[in-house]
């Protein structure tokens, strides 16, 4: 059950950061939520030393 749920924290964080790195202006999530952008920048840090779970290892349970 852990995994899984972090799996979906790692997947809902990535959408995130997607979002963040292709909207054309990331100031005004900057401003909105400060400090979760703060920590998405170090959990993207945390996830890249990281190998990226599959989707298929995540279905998987």
């Amino acid at each position: 059950m852990y995994i899984a749920h972090e799996a979906s924290t790692i997947y809902r964080c990535s959408l995130s950061i997607a979002f963040c790195c292709h909207n054309t202006r990331p100031v005004r999530i900057r401003t909105r939520l400060p400090q979760k952008v703060a920590n998405v920048k170090e959990d993207l840090i945390n996830i890249m030393r990281q190998p990226f779970p599959s989707p298929a290892a995540k279905s998987t349970t």
